[in-house]
C-alpha cells in the first residue's frame, strides 16, 4: 500500500500536476526507474525523513515504559547465560565517543552537539527503530540523515563531507544475526567474539589483497576497468551532489514537516484506535524500497503464506521458513564469493606474459 500510494497514486498527481522542477520535467519514453529515482530525491525522500522520524520518537515517548524495559532485558542478559548488558552499552558508547571524538579532531569547527545527537543519540533510537521494522517488514534506515543535520546546521565548510561521521544503523541485521544463533543453539557472547574476529581478520586480509593486487598491476589501470570507469563517475556524481544538495530540493522543509505532522498523527491513529502500532513502519518500507522488491516480497509472502502453510500446515510452516532463509542467504553469500575468486584467477591469469 505505501509502494503503490507513493510511485503509481502519488507520481501520477505529481506528473499530472505538473510538479517536477524545471531540470527534471517528465517526458513520454521516460521509464520507470527515472520517475523512481527522481521522485524519491525531489518528494519522497524529503516525506519519509519526517515519517521516520516522526514514527521513531513518537513511539518512544508514547510508550516510554518499553524503552525501559528494553533496558531492563539488557540487565538480565547474565541470567541467560550471556556477558552483562552493560558490557554492550559499554562498547557502543566506547564506539561512538570515540568517533565523535575523531571527527573532532579532523573538523575542529563542526559543532559537536550535532556529532553527540547524530552518532550516539540517533545511532541507538535508530537501532531500535530499524530492529522492530525488520520484524514487521524490512528493515527501516532514514536516509540521507548525515546530509540533513549537516545541511540544516548551517555548516558550508567542505571538511564535514570527508569526515568519517558514523551514523550506525546495521542493528536490524545484528540483531537477525543473534535470533538465527538462538535458533541453532549459539550463545550470543560466542557469536560476538566470532563477528570480532571475522572484522579483525577482514581488515588484516583486507591490505594483503590490496597489496597483491598493486603487485599484480598499477591502481588506477585497465587490468581493473572499474576503477578507469566508475571512480571518475563515482568522483563526479560526489560533486554534483554537494552542489546540487544546496538548491533545496533535496531537504524540503515543507515535505518534512507534513511527513513529521502526519506520521505523528497517523501513528497515534493505528496505535490506539486500530490497535495496529506496525502500520506506519510498513508503510515507510514500501515507500523506501524498490518497487519491484516490494512487489516480489508480496508474491514470495502469499506463496508461503497461502499455499505452502496450506500444505504443510501453518506451524510446521512458521518453524521451516527461518531455515529456508537461513539456507539461502548462505547459499546466496557462498555462490557470490565463489564467483569473485573465479574472477580473480581469470583476472591473474590474464596478465601473465603467456
Amino acid at each position: 500500500v505505501g509502494m503503490i500510494a507513493t510511485y503509481i497514486v502519488g507520481n501520477n498527481i505529481i506528473t499530472s500536476c505538473n510538479m517536477w522542477p524545471v531540470e527534471a520535467t517528465w517526458r513520454p519514453g521516460y521509464g520507470w526507474m527515472w520517475i523512481y529515482s527522481k521522485s524519491q530525491l525531489y518528494f519522497w525522500l524529503s516525506l519519509a525523513i519526517g515519517l521516520g522520524v516522526s514514527v521513531a520518537l513518537v513511539p518512544m515517548i508514547v510508550h516510554y515504559k518499553d524503552v525501559l524495559k528494553t533496558f531492563s532485558i539488557i540487565s538480565k542478559l547474565k541470567e541467560r547465560g550471556e556477558a552483562r548488558g552493560e558490557v554492550y552499552l559499554a562498547m557502543f558508547l566506547v564506539s561512538a565517543i570515540g568517533t565523535v571524538a575523531l571527527v573532532y579532531i579532523l573538523v575542529p569547527s563542526f559543532p559537536v552537539w550535532i556529532l553527540l545527537l547524530l552518532v550516539i543519540g540517533w545511532s541507538f533510537i535508530a537501532t531500535l527503530l530499524q530492529t522492530y521494522a525488520a520484524g514487521v517488514t524490512l528493515a527501516l534506515n532514514i536516509p540521507y540523515l548525515k546530509e540533513l543535520l549537516i545541511y540544516f546546521s548551517g555548516y558550508k565548510g567542505i571538511d564535514a563531507w570527508y569526515a568519517p561521521i558514523q551514523v550506525y544503523t546495521g542493528g536490524s541485521g545484528v540483531a537477525q544475526h543473534l535470533k538465527m544463533a538462538e535458533m541453532v543453539k549459539c550463545k550470543t557472547s560466542d557469536y560476538i567474539k566470532a563477528y570480532i574476529l571475522v572484522t579483525f581478520l577482514g581488515l588484516l586480509m583486507s591490505f594483503v589483497y590490496v597489496s597483491i593486487f598493486w603487485y599484480v598491476a598499477p591502481i588506477p589501470s585497465y587490468a581493473y576497468p572499474y576503477t578507469i570507469t566508475g571512480w571518475p563517475v563515482e568522483a563526479l556524481d560526489f560533486w554534483r551532489f554537494q552542489k546540487w544538495l544546496w538548491t533545496g530540493y533535496m531537504f524540503r522543509i515543507d515535505w518534512i514537516t507534513s511527513g513529521i505532522v502526519s506520521g505523528g498523527v497517523l501513528y497515534l491513529i493505528c496505535d490506539f484506535i486500530l490497535k495496529k502500532p506496525f502500520i506506519p513502519i510498513a508503510l515507510i518500507s514500501g515507500i523506501l524500497q524498490l518497487p519491484t522488491y516490494v512487489i516480489a516480497q508480496f508474491v514470495g509472502s502469499l506463496i508461503g503464506n497461502k499455499l505452502i502453510a496450506r500444505k504443510l500446515g501453518k506451524d510446521r510452516w512458521n518453524k521451516t521458513a527461518p531455515y529456508l532463509v537461513m539456507g539461502f542467504l548462505l547459499g546466496d553469500n557462498i555462490l557470490g564469493t565463489l564467483v569473485m575468486v573465479l574472477r580473480l584467477i581469470g583476472k591473474a591469469a590474464w596478465l601473465l606474459p603467456y
